[in-house]
């Protein structure tokens, strides 16, 4: 055998492939540098269902609730806290803010009179405190824990 190696090679088939280098490199940092858009019903579906996958993976709150009661909620209070928290579809919007209060170490001071008021905000709106949480929210919402002055 002659040759072994591309460098050795004359033949007119290899000559051509090593003329003409691949450009995968530039393609494959341009695909992961930019978010690709989704388009469609289906692909937002989608796009729902697997944030919600990696939700329930990674949410915490009491164990003792069942899996078919749970609503899972992206939770962010003020200073830039954030965590994956699951609650019970029973539960009433006070509880659910006691909850989470406790789990993210949050002062809550909704029991006594004259004192600043942790709330829970969906949407750019201040849920009841005694409506239910599934009434207001569904699973995958994100919800927004903050301190208001007492009214």
């Amino acid at each position: 055998m002659l040759h072994r190696t591309l460098e050795q090679h004359s033949c007119p088939s290899v000559e051509a492939k090593k003329s003409k280098p691949r450009e995968v490199a530039p393609v494959i940092s341009t695909v992961k540098g930019t978010q690709l858009k989704r388009k469609g019903a289906k692909s937002l579906a989608l796009e729902r269902k697997v944030m919600l996958m990696k939700m329930k993976n990674k949410s915490s709150g009491p164990s003792s609730i069942p899996q078919s009661e749970r609503i899972y909620l992206n939770v962010t209070a003020e200073g830039g806290k954030q965590c994956y928290f699951h609650c019970s579809n029973l539960w009433s919007v006070g509880r659910s803010v006691d909850a989470i209060s406790d789990h993210m170490g949050l002062k809550n001071n909704n029991d006594q009179a004259g004192a600043d008021q942790l709330v829970m905000e969906y949407q750019g709106e201040v849920l009841v405190m005694g409506d239910k949480l599934c009434d207001n929210t569904q699973s995958g919402d994100t919800v927004n824990l903050k301190y208001i002055p007492p009214s």
